[in-house]
């Protein structure tokens, strides 16, 4: 259903020049940048079975400015409804920059680094407030199988302060069809969580792009099982 009215929100919407971003459907980033001076907009929608198995419904909005071309600030915002009607439940700021690029080099390679706040709708005790940064290293192989790497390293202020590495790796192919399929693995320390599964890529009229992805979760006191769809644009 949810990726059924995200079909119908892509739809409706005016022609774009391209598709925001080439990130996979579970955070696993590519080091590419959007344009200098685009703007993108993506609308994610996720079922979440948590370890209980009962289902949440996620809705993140997210734009996306390309301030120069090698330059990406994200703004994001999370809802939640366990039944209650919708509640805030985080909102995260990123900024990515991208300091080598194919084909002029042998890989791509983008830093990246992040701000979240996650209150007490996201399951837990009080506010939670995060930073992290990212080394993003990515290679297109005889042009059509994307591989892509992130390191990072992981920081929770408050409450109890903790620090983590996060490692992530993500496979697509063949990258400039109209379908593309991917798998992607995530493991962050800091929240003791292990996240893989498969994904699939669609290009739709109006050049969007419709992602679809679904995710089993390993050690994680949260989610057993997360299923994703986000519709992305240019604006």
């Amino acid at each position: 259903m949810a990726a059924a009215l995200l079909v119908a929100v892509a739809l409706s919407l005016p022609a774009v020049a391209s598709a925001t971003g080439e990130d996979f459907v579970n955070e696993t980033l590519v080091a590419k940048g959007l344009g200098g001076r685009e703007i993108g907009f993506e609308l994610a929608s996720d079922s979440r079975i948590d370890r209980d198995y009962r289902l949440q419904g996620w809705f993140t909005p997210e734009l996306e400015i390309g301030v120069t071309r090698a330059w990406v600030v994200e703004a994001t915002t999370s809802f939640v409804n366990r039944g209650r009607g919708f509640e805030l439940a985080a909102w995260r700021g990123e900024s990515r920059y991208v300091l080598l690029e194919q084909p002029r080099w042998p890989v791509s390679v983008a830093g990246a680094f992040e701000y979240e706040t996650e209150t007490t709708a996201a399951k837990h005790i009080s506010y939670e407030r995060l930073m992290g940064t990212r080394v993003l290293v990515t290679r297109v192989f005889a042009g059509s199988l994307l591989a892509t790497f992130n390191w990072g390293w992981d920081r929770r202020l408050v409450p109890l302060p903790r620090r983590g590495s996060s490692q992530g790796f993500g496979l697509r192919f063949p990258e400039d069809a109209p379908i593309t399929y991917g798998f992607e693995y995530r493991r962050e320390r800091l929240e003791r969580l292990t996240q893989y599964g498969p994904s699939v890529r669609i290009r739709m009229p109006n050049r969007m792009r419709l992602r679809l992805g679904g995710f089993v979760g390993e050690g994680s006191h949260l989610y057993r099982f997360v299923g994703r769809a986000v519709v992305e644009a240019d604006l």
